[in-house]
């Protein structure tokens, strides 16, 4: 008697510390679920101060969860999280930020709202009479599970993710994989109130943590994929611009050529009609060869393509009442393709010219520099902002209406085929570019 008794003593400590396995799982679930989103959007700044201010707050989120609060502690967890978000993470929009504290709230209070419906269907199903460690087990699996689900739908709602992006038959192996995973887990929840057995209910725990793990990187997986389909149909479009470019700027050099070949023919036709000419009208043909040899050409180098690119910017900045400077040191720029050339500097031009035409400020200025430093060819190109440079995690946002973004990301996607690096930075009012890459990768 006295050893069946030390024995369940024994057992009831052993379900209390897998309940409080099951509460920690449950936690980091909850938590990981949580950061992902913000991190997948936004950045997250750590300073030393706000590193230690971290560890606070989440000593203080662990003191409110393992309390005995009741359901205070939710809310006292919230308003922590709540906080910690409000430091940490860069909103850019007032619409945008209450997007994620809406998020966020409905999250954190999906554990109370399960929890609630668990007890729901314990009177429902008349459970009562289990032990309370059995219904535990019931409670944080199914509030896990139910966390799971909210999240697989509020991530994509909120984030803008739409698994339209997936092709008709992953739809159907992401949807029939998550449903029947679903049922699989409530099925062997249920098991836990009928089934007494520790070691058995130890093993139904961990199946069932091993499929929710299970629906963790099947809804990772979906959403990666769902992204990277958006990414190749944006980088098709930058792709198709880009093409659209070097066509643009090819026959822009064949025009150049075509018009040089024309300047140079017509002034030896006026040379030999202006010796047969008297006096007073070789002073007016000698005006018209002056006004010819003066072309629209500003800017000149061995690679036509960049002379038509440079030349074309310049005009339009012009237009806009920008200067553009522009200087290109005698380099071996030739390491680029033509085609890569044209949407490296096509797109810098492009988003800078942007920036200063919605720039409050008098500064109207582009600085254009192509040089070599040490066996590297290195592009750099800067101008004045007016603070509403917009990111999306570490990506750079155009501050113009209906932009993306897919400039910078068509200009980095050609920089790494170079084994190159890209650098922004903002100093002094000025947002600045800076491409390296090497001579011999």
């Amino acid at each position: 008697m006295r050893y069946q008794k030390k024995w369940i003593n024994r057992f009831m400590i052993y379900q209390k510390i897998f309940v409080d396995i099951l509460l920690l799982f449950n936690g980091m679930i909850l938590n990981y679920l949580y950061f992902h989103f913000y991190d997948s959007r936004y950045i997250l700044r750590l300073s030393k101060f706000q590193k230690m201010l971290t560890v606070c707050l989440l000593a203080l989120m662990f003191v409110f969860v393992y309390s005995d609060f009741g359901y205070c502690s939710y809310i006292f967890t919230s308003l922590l999280g709540f906080l910690f978000i409000r430091i940490f993470y860069h909103f850019e929009e007032k619409s945008e930020y209450i997007t994620q504290v809406v998020f966020f709230f409905i999250l954190m209070f999906s554990d109370l709202f399960a929890s609630i419906f668990t007890n729901l269907i314990i009177r429902f199903f008349d459970m009562q009479r289990n032990s309370v460690l059995e219904l535990s087990y019931f409670s944080i699996l199914l509030t896990t599970l139910i966390i799971i689900i909210l999240y697989s739908f509020l991530n994509a709602k909120l984030i803008g993710i739409s698994y339209k992006n997936l092709a008709k038959k992953e739809l159907i192996i992401y949807v029939g994989s998550l449903v029947f995973s679903w049922l699989l887990c409530l099925i062997l929840i249920s098991f836990l109130l009928y089934f007494k057995d520790l070691l058995f209910q130890f093993f139904v725990c961990f199946v069932i943590l091993f499929i929710l793990l299970l629906d963790l990187f099947l809804v990772y997986s979906a959403q990666t994929k769902v992204n990277n389909n958006l990414l190749e149909k944006e980088m098709r479009i930058v792709n198709q611009k880009s093409d659209l470019l070097m066509k643009y700027y090819e026959n822009v050099k064949n025009q150049d050529q075509e018009n040089s070949i024309f300047r140079h023919d017509l002034k030896n036709h006026l040379s030999v009609i202006k010796d047969s000419l008297p006096e007073c009208m070789s002073v007016y043909v000698n005006d018209i060869m002056s006004h010819i040899d003066k072309d629209n050409i500003r800017f000149y180098s061995d690679n036509k393509i960049l002379e038509a690119l440079i030349n074309d910017k310049l005009d339009q900045a012009k237009r806009d009442g920008i200067e553009l400077s522009v200087k290109c040191d005698d380099t071996n720029i030739e390491i680029l393709s033509d085609y890569d050339l044209v949407t490296i500097l096509s797109n810098l031009i492009d988003n800078s010219i942007d920036a200063v035409n919605t720039n409050i400020s008098e500064e109207r200025q582009i600085i254009l520099r192509i040089k070599e430093v040490k066996n590297n060819l290195v592009i750099k190109i800067k101008n004045a902002f007016n603070n509403e440079i917009r990111y999306n995690k570490e990506e750079l946002m155009s501050t113009k209406e209906g932009h993306s973004g897919l400039g910078i990301k068509s200009v980095k996607s050609v920089v790494s085929k170079y084994q190159g690096e890209i650098r922004m930075d903002i100093t002094d009012n000025m947002f600045s570019v800076l491409i390296i890459i090497p001579f011999h990768p």
